[in-house]
């Protein structure tokens, strides 16, 4: 016949088994709009100021990904 009730976790069927994601306010931090065709430079690095990008780091990035590509061509020799 069928055996004793089993109580079920609170928390797994009140939230059916699933945990909510942590609420972020505004958009993902390297998303920027602009509705203008044109955005001065000013501009531009006021955005990436506030949504916490250093431009200095950008720069090393950005010149590893050139030396890197770089490397690639040679070792292709292309």
């Amino acid at each position: 016949m069928a055996g004793p009730a089993k109580a079920a976790a609170p928390s797994a069927t009140a939230t059916n088994g699933i945990t909510a994601p942590a609420v972020r306010i505004g958009p993902h931090p390297g998303f920027i709009s602009s509705s203008n065709q044109y955005s001065s430079e000013i501009k531009i690095r006021r955005m990436l100021k506030d949504n916490g990008c250093d431009p200095a780091r950008e720069d090393n990035y950005r010149l590893q990904g050139v030396q890197l590509i770089d490397n690639v061509r040679e070792h292709l020799q292309l």
